[in-house]
């Protein structure tokens, strides 16, 4: 998923939303984490529509 330092340095915003991407992207990777260890021993895929 990571994008290559040249083409976020040319769109716009450069710097900014690249720092901004990057937090994001972690409290995703977070988030998921967090779902997966609440999940871990129910299933192997992370939860269904129908269980929620």
């Amino acid at each position: 998923m990571a994008v290559p330092k040249k083409k976020i340095s040319k769109s716009k915003g450069g710097m900014r939303y690249y720092i901004w991407q990057k937090k994001t992207l972690k409290k995703v990777l977070i988030a998921l984490s967090y779902k997966n260890l609440l999940v871990k021993d129910d299933s192997l895929y992370p939860v269904n529509n129908e269980k929620s």
